[in-house]
């Protein structure tokens, strides 16, 4: 199996040269697996309380179709409740919303995508 091509690390400021896949040398692999998991992994607490899944029960029922599908043209049951304005660790913006329901599809690859852009 060929190898990969040795590159220059991304991480700013370092020039060691690598062939890990993710395009960090092996001095900054786990700073750059630590921020991508980042604030991600510090809220993931929140989405597992009771409090939480009575809230996402309550949004699914009240909307049961995907609302990107449905601006599409689609019919898709939504299985996610969504944060439309990203909370970033907020507690009031996380339990108050607003919310959107959305299948896993979607909030995956478009609203990943557009919170990317924001």
């Amino acid at each position: 199996m060929p190898q990969r091509p040795s590159r220059p690390c991304r991480h700013r400021g370092c020039n060691a040269i690598h062939r890990n896949a993710n395009g960090y040398c092996d001095q900054h692999q786990e700073q750059a697996q630590q921020a991508k998991r980042g604030s991600a992994g510090q809220f993931s607490a929140w989405y597992t309380t009771t409090r939480w899944r009575a809230l996402r029960k309550r949004q699914l029922t009240a909307e049961p179709l995907c609302a990107y599908c449905m601006k599409a043209g689609k019919v898709e049951a939504a299985t996610v409740c969504d944060h439309i304005t990203p909370h970033r660790g907020d507690l009031v913006l996380f339990w108050a919303g607003p919310f959107q329901s959305l299948c896993q599809s979607c909030h995956s690859s478009d609203k990943q995508r557009e919170e990317a852009r924001r």
